[in-house]
């Protein structure tokens, strides 16, 4: 993507975090996001779409809509630096119903800005799965010789 498309793409994304929140009854409809943002409808849905995905914005239907909401309010974050230019961070979370979970986002240094790759969202009770398996992995690996 060219760099100013990034730029614009970065700054409109950052609008409908903004639109959210704003959000008096917590959360907010795809057209009610577009409008406080000043953006369009596609616009707006494609970064929602993203946010969703990252675990940054919840989404739930309504009736024949959707609505869109932030996701959480952090209770710890901290990051797992793989090179210096690719970051995971590791934020623990509480979403708006009161329930806990884990986040993994991945982030990519390209060119000047921090991309977000992606996520996954852990359920606290798979924690200690997770580290399990992570572990066997790494046993794996050494056993492999790397």
């Amino acid at each position: 993507m060219r760099p100013d498309l990034q730029e614009t793409a970065a700054s409109n994304r950052k609008l409908v975090e903004q639109a959210l929140a704003t959000a008096k009854g917590d959360s907010m409809t795809l057209t009610q996001v577009a409008s406080q943002a000043k953006l369009q409808v596609s616009t707006v849905k494609r970064h929602l779409d993203f946010l969703v995905s990252i675990g940054r914005v919840h989404v739930e239907p309504y009736g024949n809509v959707k609505l869109y909401a932030l996701n959480g309010k952090g209770a710890f974050t901290d990051k797992v630096s793989l090179s210096k230019d690719h970051t995971i961070w590791v934020d623990a979370l509480t979403n708006r119903y009161g329930d806990s979970y884990v986040r993994l986002k991945e982030n990519r240094r390209m060119g000047d800005e921090w991309r977000e790759m992606g996520a996954i969202i852990v359920d606290p009770d798979k924690i200690p799965e997770l580290i399990q398996k992570l572990n066997a992995l790494k046993d794996n690996i050494d056993r492999a010789g790397r």
